[in-house]
């Protein structure tokens, strides 16, 4: 037992011894610490002291001043020249108070910059020695002026560099940089003359409403819209009562000269049916481009329709889409194309890229039917005329001439913009559109364009070749296969930039459409007013849609509306 006490009393002591000397060694730190912060408010005090001297006299040209505060010293000293590091002041207004303070063996440095300039209100003039006078100038502080003052109300104290009109500054004036007069003088001089000798400034002309945009004008199928139609679409816009038809091409003259930016919008084909493989028509080209026009200049556009779908006959190839076309001239059939955008090629087998309106000047051929070439496929055209070759799909028209070669039994070619543009009869296919789109023939109609697309081949009918194109302009910009709708202008002048405005503001769908498991995509409301809609597939608009009494949608067919749905009752 005395042996385990003994041990216990051990234990105890050395834990003892221990702890006391860790109450010793953290009283040590706690106690410096506390200097620590002490001297830190000693050295501040030194450049309080400072300060006051500064804002007492305004010199700095003192030599260290050492002062001693409770426990502990303190000296401040000024440097007009350099900083703690040993470099350069960045300016010479500036200089640098430091303080450095001891409380036994704690040391603490702190430093401020001071600047000369006053605290008040500077009427230095960049180092001009004139006099500010402005009578009934109001001052409710200090002000300071590198010359004379006169004439104001001063509320403060107005210090001067020589003390007229105010008071000498108690210290070394600032230091201002030199007005560099040459520098204003030089931008003034600078400045355009009006060399008139009228005095008066020319007022430069401005159009408003731009930009212009043409469109189908509501107008489907085969033909162009007529007077009456495009009156009432553009009633209330910015080409109201602008614009004049001719065989449903629109005119329309240039209001003033300069360089206009040109774009055009090929229409897109229609799908093909369930015997040209249910595929999608092809999408027309976007064409931009600058043009130097003169105020007078007589455009004639084509704005390229959409193909359509026969609905007695909806199960063969689809009908070529429009190409859509701007030309001068005194008429459109002598005209000079200036750019035109090819359209989409009528769905069916075998399409691939063909179908796409192209951005180079040839139309594509046709599409090869599934089974066996009947006859064709068609050969796209070149040079500005109609696709050609022996094939059942019509042939679209180009801007010279009419597509040519096809069986035709129907009048399914589409015709050449300067024989009037009209789209090809569909009476087994689809019908084409306005703007040399082809119709088909059990295979697809070929697209309208610069240079018409081929018809497709039979049996099992093959795609429809898209439109060639063709931009006369500079700055070009040039997409194939872009518009799927129907086609559209838009001309911008040359005093505006703005964004481009939306594709038309309204579709109207009235014939037949094969989903056939795709979505149908618009950019701006839509009706589908008569129409039969085969499902299964997606309708899909940013904005409205709206289905009429009249039109048949079936098969499974999704319908998302961005706006509002409008369905039948």
């Amino acid at each position: 037992m005395l042996g385990t006490a003994l041990a216990i009393f051990l234990i105890l002591s050395f834990f003892s011894i221990y702890l006391l000397r860790f109450i010793v060694n953290e009283n040590t730190v706690s106690s410096y610490n506390l200097l620590d912060i002490r001297t830190r408010n000693l050295s501040i005090s030194g450049l309080e002291h400072g300060i006051q001297l500064y804002k007492e006299s305004g010199e700095v040209n003192y030599s260290p001043i050492e002062k001693n505060l409770g426990s502990g010293d303190y000296t401040i000293s000024f440097d007009q020249s350099l900083n703690q590091n040993g470099t350069n002041l960045p300016y010479s207004h500036f200089t640098m108070l430091k303080s450095t303070a001891s409380i036994n063996d704690a040391t603490r440095n702190t430093r401020v910059f001071l600047s000369s300039y006053p605290d008040a209100f500077n009427l230095a003039y960049f180092g001009d020695n004139t006099t500010f006078s402005q009578s009934g100038s109001n001052f409710n502080g200090d002000i300071y002026s590198n010359g004379d003052l006169s004439g104001l109300s001063i509320a403060g104290t107005a210090y001067t560099s020589n003390g007229n009109g105010g008071t000498i500054h108690p210290g070394t004036p600032p230091e201002f940089p030199d007005n560099n007069r040459t520098y204003f003088q030089t931008i003034i001089s600078e400045v355009p003359v009006d060399s008139s000798g009228s005095g008066e400034e020319e007022e430069e002309e401005s159009y408003e409403g731009w930009p212009v945009q043409f469109t189908n004008c509501n107008q489907t199928g085969r033909y162009g819209p007529s007077q009456n139609t495009v009156n009432s679409a553009y009633a209330g816009t910015d080409l109201d009562g602008q614009v004049n038809v001719n065989n449903g091409i629109q005119i329309w003259t240039v209001p003033a000269t300069g360089t206009y930016t040109i774009e055009t919008y090929g229409a897109g084909g229609s799908n093909g049916g369930s015997s040209a493989g249910n595929v999608s028509g092809g999408q027309g080209a976007k064409m931009v481009g600058n043009f130097e026009l003169t105020q007078g200049q007589v455009l004639h556009i084509l704005v390229g329709q959409k193909g359509s779908v026969n609905s007695s006959n909806s199960q063969y190839g689809g009908g070529g889409g429009g190409g859509t076309f701007v030309a001068t001239g005194s008429t459109y059939s002598n005209a000079t194309a200036l750019i035109v955008a090819g359209g989409g090629g009528g769905g069916g087998y075998n399409g691939g890229s063909i179908i796409s309106g192209n951005t180079g000047t040839s139309g594509s051929n046709g599409g090869n039917a599934s089974s066996n070439n009947y006859a064709g496929p068609g050969s796209g055209g070149t040079n500005g005329n109609g696709a050609t070759g022996s094939t059942y799909g019509g042939n679209g028209g180009g801007f010279n001439s009419n597509g040519s070669g096809n069986y035709n039994s129907f009048s399914e070619l589409g015709i050449g913009f300067k024989n009037g543009g009209n789209g090809g009869n569909g009476q087994y296919g689809g019908i084409g559109g306005f703007g040399g789109g082809a119709g088909g023939y059990g295979g697809a109609g070929g697209a309208g364009g610069y240079s018409g697309g081929g018809g497709g081949s039979w049996s099992q009918g093959g795609a429809g070749g898209g439109g060639g194109s063709y931009n006369g302009g500079t700055n070009q910009s040039n997409t194939a296969g872009y518009n799927s709708g129907h086609g559209y202008v838009i001309i911008i002048s040359p005093e505006s930039s703005p964004e481009e405005p939306p594709a038309p503001t309204s579709y109207t769908e009235t014939g037949t459409i094969n989903l056939n498991g795709v979505a149908n995509t618009y950019g701006a409301d839509v009706t589908f007013d008569g129409a039969i809609v085969n499902g299964p597939g997606k309708i899909i608009s940013s904005n409205n849609i709206t289905i009429t009494n009249s039109s048949n949608i079936s098969g499974g067919i999704e319908i998302i509306s961005g706006g509002k749905y409008f369905g039948q009752k």
